[in-house]
């Protein structure tokens, strides 16, 4: 590793770390030297990357002027805690915490909808990476929202325990494992309450409503540049590890077809699943090792009431990695 980007990774060790560095070797992005970094209780611990092994760093030690480009994965105390030290040493930072994601200064991006907003990393040499599932929320509905504009948007999400970290995957596996040998899970795990073979609610927190809701309201307005978009939110936790599941009612401003909308889904490289035989073998799980999304059971109703008439609406259900 010589010529390419010198490359830290905060939160290295966690899941969505050890995916990130997974990825990049993947793509065979050009990386100079990659620092992987964490807390002090996993500085030591040896990951691999490009078939090489790479020593975790104590990112308190980290002298971020090594660094070009930091991907911050390690959860908003940990983005707070280094980003004004990564980028007034002329790092890049790119934050997937959330913590950022609504200053106006920051760009929030995804990739598929608004990447012409990167330009504004200069603000503050940051860039915001918005939720999961806003991002996969958004990847769907861009090529509808470009054919037949957009009224509103009511989603109901299961949200995988992967959302929430190695620790939560291993927490569901064991529950899985303790109810399946007949055993009662511990109270005091990482959920605190049976999620294996179970729905969980998000309970509200101190402004009465529950962030992970909240937040794909917020971004998703900010993304499109729309405070007055009208959306509805809802989130549940499923006991699945990897890969979310949407449910979204979306209402055009003109009448879209259902052939209109799997057509455009298709030209955005959405895959369209109708067949039972093809659900039956790629739905919803195996996505999740796979960097695509998939859509199925695209419905059209009329409404016909004093908030609505006259608009359709597309219903469908998109799965992600």
């Amino acid at each position: 590793m010589s010529e390419g980007w010198n490359i830290a990774v905060l939160g290295a060790t966690g899941a969505v770390g050890e995916a990130l560095l997974e990825t990049l070797a993947e793509r065979q992005f050009p990386v100079g030297e990659i620092y992987a970094l964490a807390r002090h209780e996993s500085a030591g611990e040896h990951l691999r990357f490009g078939g090489k092994s790479v020593i975790v760093q104590d990112a308190a030690d980290f002298d971020w002027t090594q660094a070009q480009l930091a991907f911050f994965v390690a959860g908003a105390e940990a983005s707070a805690a280094w980003v004004e030290d990564a980028t007034n040493a002329g790092c890049l930072v790119i934050d997937s915490s959330g913590l950022f994601a609504l200053e106006p200064d920051v760009p929030l991006v995804v990739p598929e909808v608004n990447p012409y907003v990167l330009a504004d990393y200069r603000n503050r040499n940051l860039i915001a990476v918005a939720d999961s599932l806003t991002s996969q929320l958004l990847a769907a509905l861009k090529p509808l929202i470009d054919q037949g504009g957009l009224s509103r948007i009511a989603v109901t999400s299961m949200l995988s325990a992967s959302a929430q970290g190695k620790k939560a995957v291993d927490a569901l596996a064991g529950q899985s494992a303790k109810l399946l040998n007949g055993i009662p899970i511990d109270e005091d795990d990482f959920f605190g309450r049976q999620l294996a073979f179970n729905m969980l609610p998000l309970l509200p927190d101190r402004e009465g409503s529950v962030r992970q809701e909240r937040r794909i309201v917020d971004e998703v307005r900010k993304i499109l540049q729309d405070d007055g978009v009208m959306i509805s939110a809802s989130v549940v936790q499923s006991p699945v590890f990897y890969g979310h599941a949407q449910m979204v009612s979306f209402e055009a401003l003109r009448p879209l077809a259902a052939e209109e909308a799997r057509e455009a889904l298709s030209a955005a490289k959405i895959s369209y699943c109708q067949k039972k035989r093809i659900i039956r073998h790629r739905w919803a799980t195996p996505p999740a090792t796979h960097n695509f999304l998939l859509a199925a059971c695209i419905m059209i109703t009329v409404c016909r009431n004093k908030f609505s008439f006259g608009r359709w609406r597309t219903t469908f259900v998109s799965a992600a990695r």
